[in-house]
């Protein structure tokens, strides 16, 4: 019979991450799209999340980058600081660096970034949805911002000294969302191009959601017995830790996704 105890329940104000710890935050589950593209966590003092791009990557669209483990519940605000030395501006193909809110579906909802559009050029954009509001840039590093207040989106980037709004309050979903911070370019048919990019310094407000479990099971019967453990815990969660004993066996298991902790 089991014996259940469970720790209470917390939630975070604020998170940050400046990528000095190059173990990596719990709170991050990476994304890779496409053969190729690499990230790494660079520690030390002047930590960065670099992402790469390299010209050997293979893929209809190329994407890398994390994804926050936790959701956010109501309103939030996600501030960003990127380098993005270098931007390739193949007319043909359009790449991005930028904070995306993404709906537990998956759905991408339209956030902040800095990009090269093949019809608009190097600019700064923000939306929650088409047409894309842009400002026209040639800046190389700087912050975004997204703010979800009251069931509407703000944008803006960090430029010059100031703060730049670029979507100032349209209506934006207000269900539990998750985050991505990441670097996107289209790649095939053609070979892709060398990119470089980082996100540093980043800062999150609002409600994450979390909660910390100990259970405790013991098996009565004269014979050992065959069980499956199913977390408990609703679909819209994410399991970003798990630390199993049975008997001597010790199985521990952090930052992995769904799939692994299943096996």
């Amino acid at each position: 019979r089991p014996t259940p105890v469970t720790l209470p329940q917390f939630t975070a104000d604020t998170f940050t991450d400046d990528f000095t710890d190059p173990a990596g935050s719990p709170y991050w589950s990476p994304l890779v799209v496409g053969t190729g593209p690499s990230m790494v966590e660079t520690g030390g003092v002047d930590g960065k999340l670099q992402l790469t791009i390299p010209t050997t990557a293979t893929g209809v669209s190329l994407a890398l980058g994390y994804f926050t483990t936790c959701s956010l519940i109501g309103d939030f605000t996600v501030e960003a600081t990127y380098v993005l030395p270098t931007i390739p501006t193949d007319p043909t193909r359009n790449r991005s660096i930028s904070v995306v809110p993404v709906s537990l579906a998956g759905q991408i909802l339209t956030g902040v970034g800095r990009a090269y559009d093949p019809a608009i050029g190097e600019v700064y954009w923000g939306a929650k949805q088409m047409p894309v509001l842009w400002e026209s840039t040639t800046d190389t590093s700087g912050k975004l911002r997204f703010i979800r207040q009251n069931g509407l989106a703000y944008t803006e980037y960090y430029s010059g000294g100031t703060w730049h709004s670029l979507d100032t309050g349209t209506p934006y979903t207000t269900a539990d969302v998750r985050l991505a911070f990441w670097m996107i370019e289209e790649a095939a048919p053609l070979p892709a191009e060398l990119m470089v990019g980082t996100f540093d310094d980043i800062a999150i407000t609002g409600t994450i959601a979390g909660v910390k479990v100990h259970q405790v099971f013991e098996n009565h019967a004269a014979k050992p017995i065959e069980a499956v453990y199913v977390f408990p815990a609703s679909t819209r969660a994410a399991v970003h830790g798990m630390r199993m004993r049975i008997d001597e066996i010790v199985t521990e298991l952090v930052r992995g996704n769904r799939i692994e902790f299943r096996e």
